[in-house]
């Protein structure tokens, strides 16, 4: 039995640590939103523009 609660205890202090991880704010972009800002800061799309 004291393996087991060793066991449930190493369980508990893991998922304690982690819990703050899961409660992290997340941002995500549309995939609209991605592709004009890699559109946009690209350096070879910028170097043609600047050529024309």
């Amino acid at each position: 039995m004291g393996g087991f609660l060793k066991l449930a205890a190493g369980v508990s202090l893991v998922a304690l640590a982690l819990s703050p991880l899961a409660a992290a704010p997340v941002s995500a972009d549309t995939i609209e939103a991605a592709l004009v800002r890699a559109y946009q800061s690209n350096p070879q799309l910028n170097a043609q523009r600047a050529s024309v």
